[in-house]
């Protein structure tokens, strides 16, 4: 069994305990029968035998051996009686343990990915937070120092560089922030170190560069003393792979005090260092130069740690793929002469790097973050893994995070929760829970897509932003508010949910990989089965027409296929020999079962190979349609079959015959500008735009859900019986037949992405965005028929633009949904909704929350006029409280009611 499912079996027990299951009125019941003893008022202290009796008097929710175990933990040193204050003590001990657990275990929610407006034209190399300013800066690698205000606005923007050489063959490698005397220290190329005054008052200037560097520095770290300003330590890691430092005693005076001259000599605005003379104690404020060899190629990443004094440096080799270098003892000689043979008031500190430890990894590491009260390493690996390490011991890591399908160019610790945020190379976001070594949460799709990208990502955690750079550009992702006191339906983000409408069942899955059966009716929860695909996350579920069988899809690739028992009949093998396909669709037909998702192509399985356990996929005869990811599917009896994905083309397939008989091209590559109230589009905005690049026009594209809407058998070519949603919130309407587009409108305005699902009845359509908001939509007749909408022979079909009925909207979560499912029950249309805020809701189509899955109280559904006569009585009642607000009531009352008035 995998230490995720274990860890779920644990919780899941726990939450299970006595302790976990009473309520107020239990606890408030046994404080008096603790505290009353006759007439007189004691604290009564009971005995094993007693207090078992007690217990099973005054609740009816255990038994003796639960008893007899809660009183073994009470009763730790062994008296053999429990009091009042003993009990209480132990439960509240437990709830503060079940709070500390939950925050830390707490899933981040994100709002909207936002693209920010930065001047850069080339690669950002990193971000940092400006802490005196309150200001983000950023640094590209032709020299552009960008800074951006708290408000994410871009205030100053300066170019910087060098005379050692021409500015088109410099390049900016790396940079650190001095927040104790706001300066920015940059590497180039060219050998050599700046340091630029970043202060308010100042214009950027260069103050010092330090130049004759062994090789063009790569990466630079800076650290201060907190308690001793004048006390710091620049780091940096170079071409050749070694590990140099520079110590400052005087870091807040200057960082390299002026030689003294001739006062007629006028003294340049930069004052340039040779590194030379900083080995031979020339400067005294930058008293000490250390320096270790550590890697056999480029250090990618250094840092210096104060709590061990060592440096750690990482490298993409398999030999030494990190190395911390530990710096001796303290060891001053007092009365040393410094240049020019005077002695010195102060005491030289001569200290040197007296050993190191070298960790290998296989590939080696991209990037590393250490956390200090922790006292781990958390290592992004070239080989897709993330390891834990105790510094002190190399032979192995404490523990390896394993689920990125790509090498992980970027960690770094949450450190207020405990938490591992890494980011791999397909461009997939993770977080970590450190002590349970799982996943807590991964987000992906929602990034700038492009062949190759050069990431970095910073973390601000006192505003809850991530700061994501992708090439030139910029992305922020920033945390809502947590929620406290809500109901969970998962633990983790739950990524869909299938109904069975025979059984009255409904089985949601979540991305742990773990499935949990439900009752409709009530929200009772009837089983659970973690860990359906192993340590494989969970990314798609499905159900067949006849709803016998339901189907999960997970990212090792496998498609497996239960019935309402949980019983596993069998695994579809969607990868291929050469690469491991992720699932992110499935769609059970009559002739088979077709999975789709990262490996752009359909996979078939037919029905007649489903004898064995495992099952292959059979050859699918057209391949390469798509350019991506495909992200929907969709059929239309009798032989048509439907994908779309981030590419934004609609394919319409022959099912029978295996090959692309269509493709239905959108319009509309970005939202159209020329919006008005309705949200109609006007005619113009109906064209690609030229002015924008690849990756954006094609993200605009994107089409997330494909619904046919089958009661419908169009003729016209004004009718429409396929309708499609996905990237900026438009939703399209299709003629199918013809492969024309019918009509277009803006659902979800500053919505990146929407959700959809038609009623079964094709007479209501629900949309969802990443915000957690629903609208219902009414379309039983739009589109349907296209009487005196018809266009003269030679001219262009006109696309309609009206919205349809909007009959109600409403927030049904805090985070993004992930899936919605409708039925009906009771007359009524009811909506599941399935979001990353770990919860299961259930709904009407007006709004009313009928309960979320994982609630203690049960519900029942009631019939549409019960619904409908309980909100008149609301409405009545709030009716007669305005009345009683209203100025001429009180008017009544400040003058006093008549004498045969009746109260």
């Amino acid at each position: 069994m995998s230490k995720q499912a274990q860890e779920s079996i644990k919780a899941s027990l726990e939450d299970s305990k006595l302790e976990a299951r009473l309520t107020l009125k239990d606890l408030e019941s046994l404080q008096e029968a603790f505290e009353l003893k006759g007439d007189t008022f004691e604290r009564l202290k009971l005995n094993r035998e007693q207090f078992v009796e007690a217990l099973s008097i005054i609740l009816n929710k255990g038994t003796d051996e639960e008893y007899e175990e809660l009183f073994d933990k009470i009763d730790i040193c062994k008296e053999g009686t429990v009091s009042w204050d003993q009990l209480s003590q132990h439960l509240m001990m437990q709830l503060y343990e079940k709070d500390d657990k939950v925050r830390n275990n707490q899933v981040p929610q994100w709002r909207n990915p936002k693209q920010l407006s930065v001047p850069h034209n080339d690669t950002i190399i990193g971000i940092d937070f400006l802490r005196s300013s309150h200001k983000y800066v950023s640094v590209s690698r032709e020299g552009t120092l960008a800074l951006t205000n708290s408000d994410l606005q871009a205030s100053k923007c300066v170019r910087v560089g060098t005379e050692a050489c021409r500015q088109r063959d410099l390049w900016v490698t790396g940079f650190a922030v001095l927040q104790n005397v706001s300066k920015i220290a940059i590497g180039f190329t060219s050998k050599e170190i700046a340091f630029y005054d970043i202060s308010s008052k100042s214009d950027f200037s260069c103050q010092y560069r330090v130049q004759g560097l062994e090789a063009a520095p790569l990466c630079l770290d800076y650290w201060f003393n907190p308690d001793n300003a004048n006390e710091a330590v620049l780091c940096w890691g170079d071409v050749k792979g070694k590990i140099s430092a520079i110590l400052f005693l005087s870091a807040a005076i200057n960082l390299f005090e002026r030689q003294s001259g001739p006062t007629e000599e006028k003294q340049e605005t930069t004052l340039v260092v040779g590194l030379a003379d900083i080995r031979k104690g020339k400067f005294r404020n930058s008293n000490k130069f250390i320096t270790h060899e550590a890697h056999t190629d480029w250090a990618r990443q250094v840092k210096y740690i104060a709590g061990l004094e060592c440096f750690i440096s990482c490298a993409t080799t398999w030999e030494n793929s990190m190395v911390i270098g530990w710096i001796e003892r303290r060891v001053s000689l007092p009365g040393a002469k410094a240049a020019g043979g005077q002695k010195r008031k102060d005491e030289i500190d001569f200290r040197k790097v007296m050993r190191i430890s070298t960790f290998e990894v296989h590939q080696g590491i991209n990037a590393f973050d250490y956390h200090e009260s922790l006292n781990l390493i958390a290592t992004a690996g070239a080989n897709n893994h993330i390891c834990l390490w105790n510094p002190y011991v190399v032979s192995k890591p404490n523990g390896v995070l394993t689920g990125h399908v790509a090498p992980v160019v970027q960690v770094l610790f949450n450190r207020s929760k405990a938490q591992v945020i890494s980011f791999s190379k397909d461009k997939v976001l993770r977080i970590w829970d450190v002590q349970l070594q799982v996943c807590l949460q991964r987000l992906a799709g929602i990034f700038p897509k492009g062949q190759e990208v050069s990431t970095r990502f910073f973390m601000h955690e006192d505003t809850g932003r991530l700061l994501l750079s992708f090439n030139s550009a910029m992305t922020l992702l920033a945390m809502k508010a947590e929620i406290r006191d809500r109901v969970l339906s998962h633990d983790m983000p739950v990524i869909g949910a299938v109904l069975n409408e025979k059984l009255g069942q409904l089985v949601s899955g979540c991305q742990a990989g773990c499935l949990t059966f439900w009752l409709l009716e009530s929200g009772q929860r009837l089983r659970q089965m973690p860990d359906a695909h192993g340590s494989a996350e969970v990314t798609a579920l499905a159900t067949d027409p006849g709803a016998d069988r339901f189907y999960t899809g997970a990212t090792d690739g496998f498609v497996r296929v239960w019935d309402w028992g949980g019983h596993l009949y069998h695994e579809l093998n969607c990868n291929s020999i050469s690469s491991s396909a992720e699932v992110s669709q499935v769609l059970a037909l009559k002739q088979g079962v077709v999975a789709a998702g990262f490996s752009k192509n359909v996979t078939m399985f037919k029905s007649k190979s489903f004898r064995e356990r495992r099952v292959e996929p059979s050859e699918w005869k057209e391949q390469d349609v798509h350019q991506d990811e495909i992200l929907s599917l969709a059929s239309c009896p009798p032989h048509s079959l439907i994908t779309a994905g981030y590419d934004g083309v609609i394919s319409v397939w022959n099912s029978s015959s295996e090959s692309c008989t269509r493709q239905l091209m959108q319009r509309c590559s970005q939202p159209p500008p020329n919006l008005d109230s309705e949200g109609r589009s006007s005619r113009s905005s109906r064209r690609r735009s030229a002015g924008k690049g690849a990756d954006e026009a094609e993200a605009s594209f994107t089409v997330t859900r494909l619904r046919v809407l089958d009661t419908r058998k169009p003729r016209a070519r004004g009718s429409a019986n396929l309708i499609s949603c996905g990237a900026n919130g438009f939703v399209r309407f299709w003629n199918l037949h013809q492969g024309a587009l019918v009509a277009e409108f803006l659902a979800h305005t500053q919505a990146s992405s929407i959700i959809m699902e038609v009623s079964p009845d094709c007479q209501h359509l629900v949309t969802a965005d990443g915000g957690g908001f629903i609208k219902v939509w009414h379309i039983a007749d739009y589109c349907l028929d296209s009487a005196g909408q018809q266009a003269a022979d030679g001219e262009e079909e006109p696309l309609v633009t009206e919205r349809p009925a909007l009959e109600s909207e409403w927030q049904a979560h805090s985070d993004q949904i992930n899936d919605i499912r409708l039925t009906e029950r009771q007359d009524r249309l009811l909506i599941v909704t399935a979001s990353s805020d770990c919860s299961l809701s259930l709904w009407d189509s007006f709004g009313n929350l009928i309960g979320t899955f994982g609630q203690e109280e049960h519900w029942k559904i009631e019939p549409l006029s019960v619904v409908l006569e309980r909100l008149e009585r609301e409405r009545q009642v709030r009716r007669t409280l305005d009345a009683y607000k209203s100025p001429d009531f009180n008017e009544k009352l400040a003058g006093g009611l008549p004498t045969d008035a009746q109260p």
